[in-house]
């Protein structure tokens, strides 16, 4: 059970991350959701961690909003990630596992005003997930969200993080010039695993805009894990505000 709650906490967790609104933050901190991200809308980013020892990872996230329903009688977004890695060497790619194919059943109102925090909600963010590594068969986890929640309380997790905004600018990548909001962030994550208490600070600036659906246009993070350095930065590379398709196709087995 143990294992299974880390693999749920791990796969809310990068939902968490792919989706600007979810991060701890102050009131100056808003973004509209609904108005960005329409159903059908998607977006891809590239991110390169580099890691203390200088070794780089590149990571292709496809983040697409299939559709919205009802659960429990309040709405909710089915959000599908497509994930694929790479090693990355003299600017050469070289395949890491299978890609990942996840998707999410999210409680709208985390999109609804300020920043909400992402250990605070996580529950919200997996009512339901599936997920698919390669071609294998896609598995169902129900209540993720709850078992990922209680997960993170035995763990005594603690989270402490904060956004300013810093200005207004243009930013040229790859999906082309759009203009932006900068915001800065700082903070800090503690979890106690076992005997071993590990914690990242970070300090990262993220650029948002309610034109691009899901918001990122840019995201460079500094982070330090128990005293080891890496910095991740993330890019759009292209989007559209209609035609997202699941990549899951066949029947979900429960889990």
């Amino acid at each position: 059970m143990v294992g299974i709650s880390k693999f749920i906490i791990n796969v809310l967790t990068v939902f968490a991350v792919a989706l600007p609104m979810v991060s701890g933050a102050k009131a100056d901190m808003q973004f509209d959701f609904a108005k960005s991200t329409p159903v059908g809308s998607w977006q891809v980013r590239e991110e390169i961690t580099t890691n203390h020892k200088g070794k780089q990872e590149l990571t292709v996230i496809k983040t697409s909003l299939l559709s919205k329903t009802e659960y429990n009688g309040a709405p909710h977004y089915w959000v599908e990630m497509e994930m694929a890695s790479y090693k990355l060497k003299n600017d050469k790619r070289k395949a890491k596992g299978k890609p990942v194919v996840m998707k999410a059943l999210v409680d709208a109102s985390v999109a609804n005003g300020e920043v909400a925090n992402v250990m605070g909600n996580i529950n919200k963010y997996g009512r339901e997930i599936i997920f698919q590594t390669g071609d294998d068969a896609p598995i169902r986890i129900e209540q993720s969200g709850l078992i990922g929640q209680t997960m993170l309380q035995s763990l005594g997790t603690k989270v402490s993080y904060q956004f300013s905004k810093v200005g207004e600018q243009s930013l040229k990548v790859p999906a082309g010039t759009i203009a932006c909001t900068a915001y800065q962030g700082t903070g800090s994550t503690e979890i106690n695993i076992v005997i071993k208490k590990i914690r990242v600070d970070s300090d990262n600036e993220t650029c948002l805009s309610d034109k691009i659906p899901f918001g990122v246009v840019q995201a460079v993070a500094d982070m330090t894990s128990n005293g080891k350095p890496s910095k991740t930065e993330s890019v759009l590379i292209e989007y559209g505000k209609s035609g997202a398709v699941s990549k899951i196709t066949q029947e979900p087995k429960s889990m």
